[in-house]
């Protein structure tokens, strides 16, 4: 009981990010998130595309 929250949980209920040394902050700089988003979809297609090919290939 009383017991503080781990220091992430507090930094995003508290929406703190002036912690430069958190991933969290690097959202707020300019083109990040769509950095993040584009490397997610090329992620997702290379996956997708690799595992079309090894069950082809069975």
């Amino acid at each position: 009981m009383g017991q503080r929250p781990p220091e992430s949980i507090s930094r995003l209920r508290d929406n703190d990010y002036a912690d430069p040394n958190s991933w969290l902050a690097l959202v707020g700089y300019p083109g990040i998130p769509q950095a993040i988003q584009l490397l997610g979809i090329i992620t997702g297609l290379v996956v997708g595309v690799w595992f079309f090919f090894d069950f082809l290939g069975h």
